[in-house]
């Protein structure tokens, strides 16, 4: 009878598996793994810069610098030589479209190029279109501030004009293309703008004359009245997408423009039109690469001609990692010329950055006692330098507007940049020759390509111009930052007594099984009864789809609101206002709902009902931040340094005590209660804009015409920030207030 009752007991818990077994200690330690996952994840960020790899060029194809550029001096005359012939024009003629615009389409025809004119309008509407912002890229603009919308292209009289040439390749079939754009504002025409005029001129009849051309060259010079991107998006959008439906009365109202723009003689302007057929779009191969290149004025720094390098598309976009590494290849190699990113302005003097970089530059050298070969840190300069970019792109990325008109290129799945070259007073002529075999290197580089852009990366960022860090380095904080995020929602659904039970010695297995038998016993009685813990998840998974709803529906309120025809500030209120009525309302729904439901709670259910909600919100989280990294990753890394803190910190305030006692020192305890609701609070839907307030205010002067302004920009340009803001951050924060404030029932229940 003894030994069947061993047996009996033994069957009862069997030795759990060791997978089982390490999923029991995960859960039971997991507060402090899940601090130390973030600590490792911040700590993953800081030191990017370090783990950034030297670029390579990927493609042997691209064999940049290999043939000898074949721009000479008397190109450079050429191009000074035009820019001071256009100034003299434009300062003689009081429209300087007409004038610009006629200079160009005979120096165009001159070099026997394919010439025509694309005449574009813009319609006085900010949001003419119904459809939400995940919708095709057919793009239409706004007059005042050139922000994009949706829609169709609508029949309006053409208020601006582009110039194309284009030059077909002599050793090819006009199967493919590269596009060179030079913008210029007809409304504020320089000395810059004839020189860069002048720069497109010598370098598009250097390239008629070349015998290695593979691909057609199309040479974009776009009215920038509006702005250069919506010009270089609508020439785009009739390139991939011709108005097929009203083709005759759009082509009527582009020769209207034409005999207006070209000449006052209403008899020479059409006889120039049908002898160039100027009103005819005229397409060249698909596009391969887009080249956005200006000329400014300025001083050399350190005694270094520098070109200026954008990247960033829409939501975060990069070209192709090979294209940056071409230019910055024949840049440096060939044409001495020093490149550099953007960055903005005051990162690289932060106080704590430096700090931040002298403390690795420290353990470095204590390192360096031990393994003398082992060097991993980047000196204190250099890091503050290569953080203040890599922190800078992150930036631009976060707000999802692209930072020049190759952004439009993007749109199309087309690799394109950016370059500004910095021309000096002094010593004019050898910076031009050098800007012009640097292009013309590049242009031969792309010529080179046998298929489109595929080798290299297309995820990464830059540290510098010569250091990337890969899709496979830059994740790894990510994954250390969400990771907590499902191992806590474990704990939570997975009590930590029972996974401490299996760490227990052999002597008290009677006691286990007589308490496990009583807690099964108790389960019985109570099932009995009609209690279930199934209602607690029931009730959490109506309140989190109601917040979620709602989140869903502040984000329509805002895309319906930003239509109307109102001041900022009335929209603002009118938004807010209809955002907290239909929370309210959410939340009335909710209770009806939970309260319809008939159930009775076990005791465990009733006590713990927080624990439940707070699970289903940290796995909500998680998914969506998982899900936002594949769209946007700089907006998902942002959130998740965010709101992982708030969603693993917050607790009842009545619990917070109690939970601080049962840890093994209540003082960790306290202060883990009073650090995650401080967060929750400065992260809230109020606290976290007078946050911004307090610190950016005197900044960004910051206001409600401003706020709101800033808030259609993101939606018109489709930007990933605003649907985390609303659909991710929004209902996340107000779950955890929520959690925040419950009510606990007292420990006599």
């Amino acid at each position: 009878m003894a030994k069947s009752a061993t047996g009996e007991e033994r069957s009862v818990e069997p030795k759990p598996r060791p997978l089982v077994r390490l999923g029991r200690q995960l859960i039971l330690h997991v507060h402090i793994i899940s601090f130390f996952c973030y600590v490792a994840g911040v700590v993953a960020i800081l030191i990017l810069p370090m783990l950034a790899k030297n670029t390579y060029i990927s493609e042997n194809a691209l064999m940049p610098g290999s043939g000898n550029a074949a721009f000479s001096n008397s190109d450079t005359l050429l191009a000074r030589s035009s820019a001071e012939e256009l100034e003299r024009l434009v300062s003689q003629n009081v429209n300087v479209q007409r004038a610009v615009s006629k200079w160009l389409i005979e120096e165009m025809t001159a070099t026997g190029a394919d010439c025509y004119v694309h005449p574009f309008s813009l319609p006085a509407s900010a949001l003419s279109s119904t459809r939400f912002p995940t919708s095709s890229g057919h793009f239409k603009w706004n007059t005042s501030n050139a922000s994009v919308t949706g829609g169709d292209l609508e029949e309006q009289a053409p208020s601006a004009m582009s110039v194309v040439g284009i030059i077909r390749a002599p050793q090819a079939e006009g199967n493919e293309a590269v596009v060179l754009v030079t913008p210029y504002d007809p409304d504020d025409f320089w000395h810059e703008s004839a020189l860069t005029l002048g720069m497109g001129l010598a370098l598009f009849s250097r390239l008629s004359q070349a015998l290695w051309l593979a691909r057609d060259i199309v040479w974009l010079v776009p009215d920038s009245k509006y702005g250069v991107y919506p010009a270089v998006a609508n020439w785009l959008e009739e390139y991939h997408h011709p108005p097929i439906n009203h083709i005759s009365s759009h082509q009527d109202m582009k020769l209207e423009l034409l005999r207006k723009t070209l000449s006052e003689d209403g008899e020479s302007s059409q006889q120039l039109i049908d002898s160039q057929t100027l009103g005819d779009f005229k397409r060249a191969g698909t596009i391969a690469t887009g080249l956005v290149y200006e000329l400014k004025s300025g001083l050399r720094q350190g005694g270094v001609d520098t070109i200026t390098v954008w990247a960033e598309g829409p939501n975060g976009q990069m070209p192709n990692l090979d294209f940056i590494n071409v230019v910055n290849s024949i840049a440096v190699y060939r044409e001495s010329l020093q490149l550099r990113l953007e960055t903005i302005p005051g990162i690289k003097s932060w106080t704590w950055l430096k700090t931040v970089g002298m403390v690795f530059e420290e353990i470095n050298k204590l390192t360096r006692v031990i393994t003398p070969s082992w060097s991993f840190a980047l000196p204190a300069a250099t890091y503050a330098e290569n953080m203040a970019t890599l922190f800078s792109s992150m930036f631009f990325q976060i707000i999802g507007l692209p930072t020049g008109a190759h952004g439009a290129f993007r749109d199309y799945q087309i690799d394109a940049i950016t370059l500004q070259f910095i021309i000096p007073t002094q010593g004019q002529d050898y910076v031009l020759a050098k800007v012009g075999r640097h292009l013309e290197g590049v242009i031969r580089s792309v010529n080179n390509l046998l298929e489109k852009w595929h080798q290299s990366f297309f995820l990464y960022f830059l540290s510098a111009l010569n250091k990337y860090i890969s899709v496979g380095v830059y994740m790894i904080p990510f994954g250390l930052l969400v990771l907590s995020l499902p191992l806590q929602a474990a704990a939570l659904c997975y009590p930590v007594k029972e996974a401490g039970s299996a760490t227990t010695d052999v002597s008290t297995q009677s006691s286990k099984i007589n308490s496990t038998k009583q807690r099964a016993k108790k389960q019985r009685l109570e099932r009995k009864s009609g209690a279930d813990d199934s209602g607690s998840w029931l009730e959490a998974l109506v309140l989190v789809g109601a917040v979620q709803l709602w989140a869903f529906f502040a984000a329509l309120a805002l895309f319906l609101i930003s239509g109307t025809k109102t001041t900022a500030e009335f929209k603002l209120r009118c938004w807010l206002g209809v955002v907290a009525l239909s929370l309210l309302v959410a939340f009335t729904v909710q209770k009806f709902l939970t309260g319809s439901m008939h159930y009775k709670r076990s005791t465990q259910a009733h006590t713990q009902s927080w624990t439940v909600v707070k699970a289903v919100t940290l796995g909500i989280t998680a998914i969506d931040l998982a899900v936002m990294s594949t769209i946007n990753f700089p907006v998902s890394l942002i959130g998740a340094l965010t709101l992982v803190p708030m969603c693993l910190g917050v607790f009842p305030i009545q619990h917070s005590w109690r939970y601080a006692h049962s840890d093994v020192k209540s003082v960790v305890g306290i202060a883990a209660s009073a650090v995650g609701t401080v967060w929750t609070l400065a992260m809230s839907p109020i606290g976290l804009p007078l946050l911004i307030w307090s610190f950016y205010g005197h900044l960004l002067d910051i206001n409600s015409e401003n706020v709101w302004n800033f808030a259609e920009s993101l939606l018109q340009w489709r930007s990933a920030l605003l649907p985390h803001i609303l659909v991710i951050h929004l209902p996340c924060a107000v779950l955890c207030l929520y959690i925040l404030l419950s009510r606990l029932p007292s420990q006599r229940q």
